[in-house]
């Protein structure tokens, strides 16, 4: 997975730095995406928040660049990474705070990935201080929210039914295997139904919002 002068696994490299003296640095096209994978994560991942810094290359496009941050259930399948937060890479040559919060993931994978994508030719980014921290009397109610929630037929070859048992759901998103979302609707219900049946075949992740909390489904278009 080489060009002729860049390598794109992410490589720690000096060039700049949060503290310390180094930092992962990733590389990125319009061919291929940059990933770095945590070791299997022992801990449920509803109970954890991740905080790190990023910081993008100077010669990058504000708003050009995506950061993904989510799990896999297999570090040697691509197929697995359900996303959980996205970032615009909007700001360059400044070191960036940000904290993902895994409440709502609904997998079973343990996995986390960092997922750097450039529609451009080459694009750079790094990032350092990586700290997962576990939060204390989360996740119970919460949890709990997953239950309620059906999408059938799963996997669908294109009209699938939303239902919540309990709450309203008030909006629902769709999102691709790579964290853009593509459609989002205000419901006011508690079922609606999604149509894949233009989509293409894939992952598809879908997000409802009710009064008690949000929700992610994953879906599979066949």
């Amino acid at each position: 997975m080489t060009s002729a002068s860049y390598s794109y696994y992410p490589i720690v490299s000096s060039e700049a730095s949060s503290s310390g003296i180094g930092s992962l640095l990733f590389f990125s096209n319009s061919f291929r995406d940059g990933w770095a994978i945590t070791p299997a994560i022992a801990l449920d991942l509803d109970s954890i928040q991740l905080e790190f810094k990023y910081y993008q290359d100077v010669n990058a496009v504000p708003g050009w660049d995506t950061m993904l941050v989510g799990v896999m259930d297999s570090p040697y399948d691509e197929t697995t990474f359900m996303p959980v937060d996205t970032i615009t890479l909007q700001t360059w040559g400044v070191w960036e705070p940000h904290t993902v919060l895994f409440d709502h993931y609904p997998g079973i994978g343990q996995y986390v990935a960092f997922r750097y994508r450039c529609p451009a030719y080459m694009g750079k980014v790094l990032i350092d201080d990586v700290v997962f921290s576990w939060r204390s009397g989360v996740g119970v109610a919460e949890h709990n929210l997953d239950t309620y929630l059906h999408i059938y037929p799963n996997p669908t070859t294109g009209k699938c039914i939303v239902h919540n048992e309990q709450d309203i759901i008030e909006q629902l998103e769709v999102y691709d295997m790579y964290g853009k979302r593509l459609e989002q609707h205000f419901i006011r219900d508690y079922q609606t139904i999604i149509d894949l049946s233009n989509r293409a075949s894939g992952i598809y992740f879908v997000r409802v919002t009710t009064e008690q909390g949000i929700i992610t489904k994953r879906l599979i278009k066949r």
